[in-house]
């Protein structure tokens, strides 16, 4: 079985945002990921390591039942690790 691309990932992290699923969102991620959530509107930025934070960090997005659409979006790779930076709304 093949690994699904970075954007794969992203494409279906962005659908489970948008259905308003916890579990899928973290099932794709690493146990040890690290999520960096830029500062908006004069808010910290905020970084979650590992499942339990990055559940915790997501429970409070999902539950504003957001829809997202992405504007643009940059991935680099090296050494099997991904980044992924975006904009959208």
């Amino acid at each position: 079985m093949t690994q699904p691309s970075p954007l794969d990932t992203i494409n279906n992290l962005t659908a489970a945002i948008n259905r308003g699923g916890l579990a899928p969102i973290l099932n794709l991620f690493e146990p040890d990921a690290v999520l960096v959530v830029q500062a908006l509107a004069g808010q910290p930025t905020q970084i979650a390591r590992g499942d339990v934070a990055i559940r915790d960090a997501y429970a409070g997005f999902v539950s504003l039942k957001p829809t997202l659409r992405r504007q643009a979006q940059q991935i680099v790779e090296a050494s099997g690790i991904a980044l992924h930076c975006s904009s959208g709304h």
